[in-house]
């Protein structure tokens, strides 16, 4: 993908290359008086300083007002192949001589490559009576041109020898540029060729760059990919309504939608821009004062569309221009930033991709307010830098995947190094005795988990089996889970009484608890005689799985173990008979719920344990967890933490 995009690039600039623009014809600043010979322009080239133009502040001037000696006196010749009065709502006039210098008649196209032009009149003077030959402009529905082209087209005849005088009437309600060409026909066709050649790449490229991020998108759900292909869709948008494609295909009848769809166009892809690059360099995090700075801006091109959708153009363009410059810096900044001081590596294919971009937007705003003119840059400049960003920038975006993969693998091992920590927390052997059976079923709902379970018998044939569950899943449920272990030195201390384990564990943790809460179950048991003992914080009742199939449960009120809380626990005693089993869980095994929400519950834990009251306790631990499983359909991975400790008494030793 990287290099087919990189050579999409290279065949694009290459068309650029190609793309030569119209001659621009040198001549004396005073070339507009007398009547220009079409010789002078060759196949093709602009006219701009054939003209004499005229500026009308106020609209008002008409034709044969303009006939007047006074007017006439008072039109100036231009000074640049294309006349540029940036951001004005001012009419202008111009006036245009040619001369067919040949000897026999010549067919010639004038085209003015400004397909945003909001009023144009064309008017011929002959034997000095002006007559209007044609009206048109985008305040006019598409179908009332001469040429049914995107820009604006106008054949022009000459006679042998003929001189012909026209006059223009330019009119926009944003900037006013005048790329007027003349052409040859072939010239003229082979241009319109040329063009149709070069814009169904370019959007096909658009298209193609948008549709396979939103692909991507869906597979991954990474935003940054659906804000990179609303940002190329709005840019195509905005490309085809610059070059006078959407008025043409999408919606020819309506020329107020046309007057607002463009700016409306270029805001929302900045916006689109805006939020890509704050999420691409996660600015939340990396750049905390440059986000605030891309949520203002963010703000400042809502106000621009909304200018825009009020009829504040010259406001939706001062201020959409100006919140763009200062977005070029700080996006260029912060990838900078990254780049060389944090080692992100896709930043440097933004810094490039988005330097090409923001450099068009950045002579092409220069344009607009009338510091200079170049007619290739004027139609073209945008679409060259908006190719080139996107192309680089998905490389940046493979480079983004990768780089991502990268940290989730380093955080994967890291995972697994941790879940390795913790198992070995864990009982790793456990005893074979006469008097004892022990087995337990453990597994996190993700790779680390808050269970806990342990045990530990005494010389003397006592015995202290213990289960735990923290709030929460992963890292910070293990960590709190790894410092139970810790403590239990001091509570097996106390196994005799199981409550004042309990308190005493409370005050081993209680400083590290930091607004995390925990559950316990503990249970003494003399092996000698079958004494059960046991206290609760909070945690599930533990189940006597009898030997003739009854259970009994180990109910005991009492509190979780919180840093703000006090444990009020009190031991319960049972008698446990040879053959009686002990059956320890955590909630992950009754909150196991189905498609419809309803969960395993306590009854159905119950009855399943019943079932298997007579086996082993490794085949109760596995029949339980696949009861669970069964019942909520999640296949083998749990829907929270499950640990399941079960253990039979074999009566005291011989």
């Amino acid at each position: 993908m990287k290099h087919a995009l990189i050579g999409a690039l290279a065949v694009l600039l290459a068309t650029a290359l190609r793309a030569e623009p119209p001659a621009q014809v040198p001549g004396p600043a005073d070339a507009s008086v007398g009547a220009a010979p079409l010789s002078r322009f060759g196949d093709s080239a602009y006219v701009g300083r054939a003209l004499a133009l005229l500026e009308d502040p106020r609209g008002d001037i008409q034709i044969r007002e303009l006939m007047e000696p006074g007017l006439q006196a008072r039109l100036a010749p231009a000074l640049a192949d294309i006349p540029n009065y940036g951001l004005t709502s001012r009419a202008v006039w111009a006036k245009l001589s040619l001369y067919n210098d040949r000897d026999q008649p010549t067919l010639r196209m004038l085209e003015l490559a400004n397909a945003r032009m909001w009023e144009l009149d064309l008017y011929e003077v002959v034997d000095g009576v002006p007559r209007r030959l044609s009206r048109t402009g985008n305040r006019l529905p598409f179908a009332e041109r001469e040429v049914l082209a995107a820009s604006f087209h106008f054949p022009l005849n000459f006679r042998p020898r003929e001189t012909r005088t026209f006059y223009f009437r330019f009119r926009n309600t944003t900037t006013l540029q005048l790329p007027l060409i003349l052409s040859a026909p072939a010239a003229y066709e082979a241009s319109r060729t040329f063009k149709a050649y070069a814009y169904g790449f370019y959007f096909g490229m658009l298209a193609a760059l948008a549709i396979y991020n939103l692909a991507v998108f869906f597979v991954l759900r990474d935003r940054n990919h659906l804000y990179y292909a609303l940002a190329v869709f709005c840019m195509a948008f905005f490309a085809g309504g610059f070059l006078g494609l959407n008025y043409q295909y999408l919606y020819p009848d309506w020329p107020a939608v046309n007057s607002e769809a463009l700016p409306a166009a270029g805001v929302l892809c900045l916006i689109f821009i805006t939020v890509f690059t704050a999420d691409f360099l996660n600015a939340k995090k990396n750049l905390p004062r440059l986000n605030r700075l891309f949520q203002f801006l963010n703000v400042a091109f809502a106000l621009a569309l909304i200018f825009n959708f009020t009829g504040q153009v010259r406001l939706t363009a001062l201020l959409g221009t100006l919140a763009s410059f200062a977005l070029a810096g700080a996006a260029t900044y912060g990838a900078a930033y990254l780049w060389i001081r944090r080692k992100f590596q896709p930043a440097r294919y933004y810094l490039l991709s988005w330097g090409v971009f923001f450099t068009a937007i950045f002579v092409h705003g220069l344009m607009q307010f009338g510091f200079f003119t170049n007619g290739f840059l004027l139609n073209h400049g945008i679409m060259i830098g908006a190719a080139g960003a996107v192309a680089l920038l998905s490389v940046g975006l493979a480079a983004r995947i990768r780089q991502l993969d990268k940290e989730k693998n380093e955080i994967a091992a890291q995972l697994d190094l941790a879940r390795e920590i913790q198992r070995s927390l864990l009982p790793r052997e456990l005893p074979e005795r006469a008097d004892l059976r022990i087995a337990f079923l453990y597994e996190p709902m993700q790779q680390v988990g808050g269970d806990f379970v342990d045990y530990h018998i005494r010389e003397d044939h006592c015995a202290m089996f213990m289960i735990a569950d923290v709030t929460g899943h992963g890292v910070p449920a293990a960590l709190l889970a790894s410092m139970i272990k810790m403590a239990l030195p001091v509570v097996y201390e106390s196994m005799e009484d199981p409550a004042l384990a309990v308190r005493k564990l409370h005050a081993a943790i209680r400083d590290k608890l930091s607004g995390q809460h925990l559950t316990a179950s503990l249970c003494f048991v003399d092996l000698n005689t079958g004494l059960l003992r046991h206290a609760s914080a909070g945690h599930l009742p533990p189940l006597i799985l009898r030997g003739d199939g009854a259970i009994d449960a180990l109910e005991s009120e009492s509190l979780l173990l919180h840093a703000a809380i006090t444990p009020q626990s009190r031991n319960v005693q049972a008698q446990l008979a040879p053959g009686d089993k002990i059956l320890l869980y955590t909630d992950g095994v009754i909150e196991a719920a189905n498609a419809a929400g309803e969960a395993f519950g306590e009854d159905r834990l119950r009855r399943a344990a019943a079932v298997q009251h007579g086996e082993t306790p490794e085949i109760i631990c596995r029949e339980i967890r696949s009861a669970a499983f069964r019942f909520s359909g999640v296949g083998d991975r749990p829907q929270d933490d499950v640990t399941i400790l079960a253990i039979e008494y074999c009566g005291a030793r011989p």
